[in-house]
């Protein structure tokens, strides 16, 4: 079969989840264009997940989410019509598109209703038993020819593979969250993923609109690989730090050192709250029972989670409270374990000490925000990465002022070394593949290796 014939019928299993209902509505309206197009092939989108009370949300969102992109998608669409139907208005459109939407979409709360499916997304929790399980049911439900792709965005694809008996039917197809926004999709194939099912994958992508990059079938793949390792630094330069400057500054200090001298949408702190520290800690697990050269253990990320940190984002978007304290999305202060509280940044001894302990960022810093959409950003950013390195900004005083940019550098150069071991090890192809990772997954303006 052909990518246009297994898109006849699909299922996303954990299809009210965070990830899954984004993947969820990406299909629909893929499914949905095809409809349009081709009204007498029959299509189903089979939306799986065991609360029954969640569906009614999930199609809510994938309804309000189909007449946008009818809205945004109106010339577009109104190709895909047959020659006879083009005359049709634009809310008649739109309310075609959406009808189609909500007729390939059949929710189900069992696993059998995956029964006929060509290709079943699997989009559960981040654990390796539930998964293995969930697989391994699914291998007895489905047919022989059944495909199946899991957005796993840590747990080694072959692992899977042979615990479920898949027989290279299985592909790692790990959608960056949000993935209905989200670019990225890292494609993880294991050595006897299936030659058609790789071709199906890169079809797919193309059709969704992705960027698709290969990694190697290694625990937590490129944008993990990166992510925790970076984390894992900036939680030891931390407490390294917080022996003289205190916990809560220490912990603004690195992450201000990665978003405002490097240039990142958010600290790496934050990063780690929007992920949750919860989510973080399972893809530590998950790292360190897989790469025994390494050790992906931290107690501070332990000691946070024993005390009821979490991070995470609530049902509206908004931030929960992790490393960081959050009005909205904005950061407004900053946790002490010792003192188990969060230190409002305005205090005279948090944020206005850090910013002169850190000292001024060099000349020509710009926040990422203005910088991202700069047509001479290319130009800027290897300016200021040059003065950083030659020496602009770092000179220190008895006060240690001037300390932010050596602090960078260091980080810097710590970046490019996670980076390089990634290709060193085989599980980045290439610097480009880091690097695009990095600036399409996690929105870098750069990335840490040279092309």
């Amino acid at each position: 079969m052909e990518l246009n014939e297994y898109l006849e019928d699909v299922a996303v299993v954990g299809a009210a989840g965070k990830m899954g209902s984004g993947i969820a509505l990406l299909l629909a309206l893929e499914l949905a264009r095809r409809t349009l197009s081709d009204p007498a092939t029959s299509r189903r989108l089979t939306l799986i997940d065991p609360r029954a009370d969640a569906h009614e949300g999930l199609a809510s969102y994938i309804d309000s989410q189909a007449e946008k992109t009818a809205r945004l998608e109106l010339s577009q669409l109104r190709e895909l019509l047959p020659k006879a139907s083009t005359a049709i208005s634009d809310d008649a459109l739109v309310e075609r598109f959406v009808a189609a939407v909500r007729n390939v979409s059949r929710p189900a709360t069992e696993l059998a209703a995956a029964a006929s499916s060509h290709l079943v997304f699997e989009a559960i929790l981040e654990d390796e038993g539930i998964k293995v399980e969930t697989l391994r049911a699914l291998r007895k439900i489905c047919g022989p020819k059944t495909f199946f792709l899991t957005n796993t965005s840590s747990i080694p694809i072959h692992t899977l593979e042979v615990a479920a008996e898949l027989d290279g039917r299985i592909i790692g197809y790990h959608f960056y969250n949000p993935p209905a926004v989200q670019q990225l999709v890292e494609v993880i194939p294991t050595s006897t993923t299936r030659p058609q099912l790789v071709a199906l994958a890169d079809d797919l992508g193309k059709c969704l609109g992705k960027k698709l990059i290969d990694s190697g079938d290694v625990a937590g793949f490129i944008g993990n690989g990166y992510f925790i390792r970076e984390g894992l630094y900036a939680l030891e330069l931390a407490r390294r730090l917080a022996d003289e400057w205190g916990e809560a500054p220490a912990r603004l200090a690195v992450d201000r050192i990665g978003r405002d001298w490097l240039l990142r949408p958010m600290g790496i702190f934050q990063v780690i709250d929007y992920v949750g520290l919860d989510v973080f800690a399972c893809i530590l697990g998950v790292m360190d029972r897989n790469l025994a050269a390494e050790s992906f253990a931290d107690a501070t990320i332990e000691a946070l989670l024993t005390a009821g940190v979490r991070g995470g984002q609530h049902a509206d978007g908004t931030q929960r409270d992790g490393f960081f304290q959050y009005d909205g999305r904005s950061p407004v202060g900053v946790f002490a374990l010792e003192e188990k509280r969060y230190a409002p940044l305005t205090d005279p001894g948090v944020g206005p000490a850090v910013d002169a302990k850190l000292g001024p960022a060099p000349a020509g810093v710009t926040p990422w925000s203005r910088l991202r959409k700069d047509p001479d950003r290319f130009g800027k950013i290897s300016k200021l990465l040059a003065d950083l390195e030659t020496g602009d900004g770092r000179q220190e005083t008895d006060q240690g002022t001037g300390l932010g940019a050596a602090l960078a550098i260091a980080y810097l150069e710590r970046s490019r070394t996670i980076a390089q071991g990634l290709v060193d090890d085989g599980v980045a192809a290439n610097a480009d593949a880091v690097n695009g990772v990095l600036t399409q997954g996690f929105y870098h303006l750069y990335g840490p290796l040279a092309g």
